[in-house]
């Protein structure tokens, strides 16, 4: 078997090339038509989800805590907590 030349390595390299370029576009643009979309909600709807696990009946449920803490971490918690508690203040302060 004869060894390729530097004309047929240099073809050889390009259609490879060209193959990975093309299998990279293909694989974005399938990606891109079948990736669900997931529409992102407003603060009003994120805190109104979590609302009830962390304040079922108005009360504080130490175990929503440990179930919000166990799904989006404890820093994402502390911010739910903080702009829930803001909500309740400005919801309390408009009743009053």
């Amino acid at each position: 078997m004869a060894r390729p030349t530097a004309p047929d390595r240099v073809a050889q390299e390009v259609a490879d090339r060209l193959e990975r370029t093309a299998t990279l576009a293909a694989d974005a643009i399938l990606q891109s038509l079948y990736a669900p979309r997931v529409a992102d909600p407003t603060s009003e709807e994120y805190l109104a989800y979590w609302r009830p696990i962390l304040l079922p009946g108005g009360a504080f449920s130490p175990a929503g805590r440990d179930q919000v803490v166990a799904r989006v971490g404890a820093p994402e918690f502390r911010a739910i907590a903080q702009a829930l508690a803001r909500t309740i203040r400005k919801e309390q302060e408009e009743v009053a």
